[in-house]
């Protein structure tokens, strides 16, 4: 299966929907639609060329859900840098076109602080109350008590958190197990921004409580052999795909093609800058 995304090296898009078009509706509500990202195109031009291979990588998630259960999936990488935090928030700004469905992203990389997801899209408050703040919780963990709903979408966000917590005694948890469980009884997909793979143990740890996933490659930049290593740590029951980031330029002819259909002037509109040549291999197995 091939899927296409954008890198992660940001350029912030000043959007003028009445005059290019996008739907207002789905950018939504924020205090000013210029803050988003352009490169979350799943959110800005869901229309577009670029959003549309993100529903590529949408349609293997839901193709693995089982009926009437929610599906926790991970977005990790071999480094950091690779592009998981922006794969994190398209996909999920792809799934919430469903309006029926209910989505929920969790930042586990409990070592960044938020910093990425945080850039990527406004979010009001600071880091807390957060991930940590409900994992050391008395009460048994809740994910009303710290998730933020983007504004007039139907996604919600559980940020890190700002306390101090270790994170692989985090995910070795069953504070950690009950979280996920919550998460998956209240939303229809939950998508785990994972830790990278090979600098920490973390990843490892917290494949254990997740139902697939997805690992995130740079092209021309992350070493084959850091990539072996990662899957070999990973191992490949859980692995659902490997998405390869930040190629280079589409050829032209996939541009003439949505412009037949009015898609390739929104893709220019929100500039998303190198778009990647992403590939998984979804089995159904």
């Amino acid at each position: 299966m091939s899927v296409k995304a954008t890198s992660e090296q940001r350029r912030v898009v000043f959007l003028d929907t009445k005059r290019h078009g996008l739907r207002r509706d789905w950018l939504g509500r924020f205090k000013s639609p210029r803050q988003v990202d352009g490169h979350c195109v799943s959110l800005t031009a869901p229309e577009s060329y670029e959003s549309g291979q993100y529903l590529r990588l949408r349609y293997a998630i839901e193709a693995r859900r089982s009926a009437g259960k929610g599906m926790v999936v991970g977005i990790c990488s071999p480094a950091a840098g690779d592009g998981k935090s922006l794969t994190t928030m398209n996909l999920a700004g792809s799934l919430a076109q469903n309006k029926g469905s209910r989505i929920l992203i969790i930042d586990a990389d409990l070592r960044r602080k938020s910093e990425v997801l945080r850039n990527l899209v406004p979010l009001s408050g600071g880091l807390s109350p957060g991930l940590a703040e409900v994992l050391m919780s008395v009460r048994r963990p809740k994910i009303e008590d710290a998730a933020r709903r983007l504004a007039n979408t139907n996604i919600w966000v559980l940020l890190t958190g700002s306390l101090p917590i270790a994170p692989y005694e985090a995910f070795s948890s069953e504070r950690f197990g009950e979280l996920i469980e919550c998460a998956r009884s209240n939303f229809d997909y939950v998508v785990v921004d994972a830790p990278p793979v090979v600098a920490v143990p973390d990843c490892k740890v917290l494949e254990k409580w997740l139902d697939g996933l997805v690992m995130v490659v740079s092209a021309n930049e992350t070493p084959r052999m850091l990539l072996a290593q990662a899957l070999e740590i990973m191992g490949p029951e859980k692995i659902m795909g490997l998405l390869l980031n930040k190629c280079d330029q589409l050829p032209q002819r996939y541009y003439r093609y949505y412009g037949k259909y009015g898609y390739a002037a929104r893709a220019k509109v929100a500039d998303v800058g190198h778009i990647a040549e992403l590939s998984a291999d979804a089995r159904g197995d």
